[in-house]
């Protein structure tokens, strides 16, 4: 336990000082671990980053303390809230802990100030905010100015239920290479590594377990609602597929197994060669290329029967699984984000042949990132109309979907279709 009280640590530190990925930095120090101490080290990684602002605040109510202490004592009090383990447990390996980082002169508050939380906790002494806003961004550990954001896109009531929701059933989406493999032999490969499965679509499963004595061409990982934007474009073999910002490639990769001949782009070099990489994995051809999805080409212009815009955005439709994301974007940024979304929006637009479609897409939930784009961009381009989605969702008539992890069992994906008229 002392190794993974240490690596979710250094791991932790390194995400809040330097701003870094978490997946990234926990692969770091995952990799420097047994067997044993992996699953431990994920939980309190993860589980610290997404209840960050709760567990800040819990502790601030007992002390002020630096913030190279911070996430010793968020460990602990997300050990009391979250885990199983025993508290004396907890309370000794952070005390240990201290120690180990070169604090050891504080291991005494420390420890006090972790009994003293623990004991309020128990005798659940621990008051949240009574005003909405304020106890959504505490409970959830959301920044208060997503939760108005969300309270003003979705109401209270729907805002609490996106807010709470979580998917930590060890559950993850894969896509069958249906080139390779039939989905029902697929089945029979998982049902013989004891792979508890569920399908979701024809290609489709979640999945809970190691698949490693299975061939790594027959599937990849790519989440349901990444598969939904994909089956929206509602591609075949005549069809010419420009995807503006394509990499990794899971998407591109999807839409050129249909048949589709397929540009994947991307404005980073290195980000293309991953896409060259993931396809030839999956044994899929396509052509992928370096370009910047805001400057206009007069090559592309009117040449694709469908174009994907899944453009950069604030990613807060997967928080469940990417909590950093709560961390470090701010109302800024997600405004600047919309002019880049509007000006990919409207640059792609000129690459649609007449009677084409374009798809728009995010992993966010935030309306100006979303339906207002589209909804202005339309009111600019009158030979642009909405175009029913063929997929089984309330509004996929209207031409949009706005996928909700609580009630979809998805990521937050929004997915727009619009048809060039003229």
């Amino acid at each position: 336990m002392k190794e993974s009280f240490l690596a979710s640590y250094r791991c932790i530190d390194n995400v809040y000082r330097k701003k870094s990925f978490s997946g990234q930095e926990l692969n770091k120090f995952l990799s420097g671990l047994g067997k044993e101490d992996k699953p431990l080290t994920t939980k309190l990684v993860y589980g610290v980053l997404d209840k960050n602002i709760e567990l800040t605040y819990i502790i601030n109510k007992f002390a002020r303390v630096k913030p190279s202490v911070l996430p010793v004592m968020q460990i602990g009090v997300y050990c009391f809230l979250y885990l199983s383990i025993p508290d004396a447990v907890v309370v000794n390996e952070c005390v240990e802990l201290t120690k180990q980082i070169g604090k050891g002169g504080i291991k005494n508050f420390v420890n006090a100030t972790l009994k003293n939380i623990c004991r309020a906790i128990k005798n659940q002494e621990i008051k949240y905010p009574t005003d909405t806003v304020e106890f959504l961004s505490v409970k959830y550990s959301c920044p208060i100015w997503a939760v108005e954001q969300i309270i003003a896109d979705y109401g209270s009531v729907v805002a609490e239920k996106i807010l709470s929701y979580t998917k930590d059933d060890g559950f993850y989406h894969i896509r069958v290479n249906l080139k390779k493999v039939s989905a029902d032999n697929f089945a029979e490969l998982l049902q013989r590594q004891n792979i508890e499965y569920c399908k979701t679509l024809d290609d489709g499963f979640y999945v809970k377990g190691i698949l490693d004595g299975i061939d790594k061409s027959l599937y990849t990982v790519q989440s349901l609602s990444s598969m939904y934007v994909c089956k929206a474009l509602n591609c075949n073999s005549n069809n010419s597929v420009l995807d503006v910002c394509a990499a990794p490639g899971g998407k591109s990769i999807y839409i050129a197994q249909s048949g589709a001949k397929v540009t994947a782009c991307d404005i980073h070099p290195h980000r293309v060669e991953l896409i060259k990489k993931y396809a030839n994995r999956m044994q899929t051809e396509l052509t992928a290329q370096v370009n910047d999805a805001i400057e206009y080409r007069d090559d592309f212009a009117e040449k694709f029967d469908r174009v994907l815009c899944d453009v950069p955005c604030s990613g807060f439709g997967v928080i469940s699984s990417k909590p950093d994301v709560k961390l470090f974007k701010t109302k800024d940024s997600v405004d600047s984000l919309a002019e880049i979304q509007t000006a990919i929006l409207n640059i792609s637009s000129k690459y649609v042949k007449i009677g084409g479609t374009l798809v728009y897409s995010t992993c966010t939930l935030f309306s100006k990132e979303n339906k207002n784009i589209v909804d202005d961009f339309l009111t600019q381009n009158k030979n642009f109309a909405y175009e029913e989605i063929e997929l089984n969702f309330d509004t996929a008539k209207d031409g949009y979907i706005q996928f909700l992890p609580y009630k979809d069992d998805t990521d937050g994906f929004f997915v727009a279709k619009i048809k060039r008229k003229y």
